[in-house]
């Protein structure tokens, strides 16, 4: 392989590693905004705007959750609204 080449593919791999940086230290932050008490609320009230219907925007921070976590924080729409009643 040619010096130009692998300075190339160097540069690549630098921007790659870079890329992956970045995207694990926004699910990072992400994920710590979960993780105090009212974490989830705050997400799910923020996010209200940006879908149709309380209980679709529920479902779309749960799913969140779930990517993020491995696990629901809640097992239903109802459990949600009885826990912020």
């Amino acid at each position: 392989m040619k010096k130009n080449e692998n300075q190339k593919l160097v540069g690549i791999e630098e921007k790659v590693k870079n890329c992956q940086i970045n995207f694990l230290q926004k699910k990072i932050a992400l994920m710590k905004s979960f993780i105090d008490k009212d974490g989830f609320y705050k997400q799910y009230f923020s996010k209200l705007k940006d879908y149709k219907t309380p209980k679709e925007t529920f479902t779309k921070v749960n799913e969140l959750y779930f990517e993020l976590f491995g696990c629901y924080r809640f097992n239903s729409f109802a459990e949600f609204k009885n826990k912020i009643a």
